[in-house]
């Protein structure tokens, strides 16, 4: 519950930028992160999620910026991963997204366990672009039979698979779209 917390209050202003600046902001924001001693920690990016489901034309859409590492002498198996320490906040067909800091320090929030990746599972996960691009332009639901939302579903649920202990922390800001992947 901490975790979830962490991530409604910013530690910092919101800062406007266009989606080229993004990258060198989050990369200064990182290295000024206290990450402490205890893990070696690496930042990831989610996808981007939507604040409803299905979406409409002002639909927010936010992709969480948090860390995972592991910690030496420690779990073999499985990496630790931090609440989000920035999330990004972009509507569909804007060219500019909102950066908002939520933490100055990484804390452990949860353990994921890690496995060798499938095949089918990679070639999945290498659609992220073409799935971001599909995402953040649906001003409704997706057209169910489409090969683009066939993508866009195996998309996500294979990276809930591979990050459920991230998903848990933010699942309750993004319930209808969530039900939808399960079904």
């Amino acid at each position: 519950m901490l975790a979830l917390t962490a991530c409604d209050a910013p530690a910092s202003p919101t800062m406007r930028m266009t989606v080229d600046q993004v990258q060198e902001h989050l990369d200064a924001s990182w290295k000024a992160l206290d990450r402490g001693t205890k893990v070696l920690w690496v930042p990831v990016n989610s996808p981007f999620f939507p604040a409803e489901w299905p979406p409409t034309k002002t639909t927010l859409w936010t992709q969480y910026v948090y860390a995972q590492g592991i910690e030496p002498g420690g779990l073999v198996d499985a990496v630790r991963v931090s609440a989000a320490w920035a999330r990004i906040e972009r509507r569909s067909g804007e060219d500019a997204v909102k950066v908002v800091e939520l933490l100055t320090k990484l804390e452990i929030a949860g353990t994921q366990g890690v496995t060798p990746l499938s095949t089918e599972a990679v070639a999945v996960l290498a659609k992220r672009d073409a799935v971001t691009a599909y995402a953040l332009k649906l001003t409704a639901a997706p057209v169910e039979g489409d090969p683009a939302t066939a993508d866009l579903r195996a998309f996500y649920r294979e990276w809930l698979r591979t990050n459920g202990a991230f998903a848990a922390l933010v699942k309750k800001s993004h319930e209808a779209f969530f039900a939808w992947l399960a079904n």
